[in-house]
């Protein structure tokens, strides 16, 4: 599937859109889901949808006050069971994750508060995995990670695309948005104004252009 940046500058919308196609603030976006057209009217239909969002602010995509393995779970409770949850099923789904994503420290029980930012954003993934989520929302998802961390995002954004996942991401970095991206929708004002694929017009002075910058 498909990695596709929305590109924009300070105030460009990309942000307002995203929580609009999570069903988290009310618009008239649509996504096409499997060939059905739908708009969403809260996070609650998105997840039954299969979508999965990472807000720019990590504090709206966890629980801080709750554990890494209860944030993992938190989307996936339906389907394991809200009243009663198998704690080696969990530790089952949970621990491979941990392990894959490299979330540190390597402790389930870790309160998500005291994560650094990077091991934040990669419990916000990991809970989307584990809910087998097959579109990605990403709002920034490096922004206010170490180098490290950043590259560990990186590569899970892809490996989630060629894994078969679908992708939107806004960020404020365009040459993250270049090396990242197979199509990118620049937005100005909260309108999509262009679209770029990689290997037609892919490259830093185009992109600036159309956002006008």
């Amino acid at each position: 599937m498909l990695v596709v940046g929305l590109a924009g500058l300070l105030g460009s919308g990309a942000g307002p859109l995203l929580r609009r196609l999570f069903g988290a603030d009310p618009g008239r976006d649509e996504v096409r889901i499997k060939g059905r057209r739908v708009r969403l009217k809260s996070p609650a239909e998105a997840i039954r949808a299969g979508i999965g969002m990472v807000p720019g602010e990590r504090a709206k995509g966890l629980v801080l006050s709750q554990s890494v393995r209860d944030n993992i779970l938190l989307p996936s409770l339906d389907r394991l069971g809200r009243a009663w949850i198998d704690r080696a099923r969990a530790a089952r789904l949970v621990q491979p994750l941990m392990e894959a994503l490299d979330i540190r420290p390597r402790d389930p029980d870790h309160i998500a508060r005291f994560l650094s930012g990077g091991n934040q954003q990669k419990v916000i993934f990991a809970k989307w995995l584990a809910a087998h989520a097959e579109l990605l929302l990403l709002d920034d998802p490096t922004q206010g990670i170490d180098i490290a961390a950043k590259a560990q995002i990186l590569r899970l954004i892809r490996e989630f695309a060629d894994r078969g996942g679908g992708v939107l991401f806004a960020s404020s970095e365009i040459n993250e948005i270049l090396s990242l991206s197979d199509r990118v929708l620049a937005m100005r004002q909260g309108e999509i104004v262009a679209t770029m694929d990689r290997g037609e017009t892919f490259n830093e002075r185009e992109l600036r252009m159309a956002l006008g910058g």
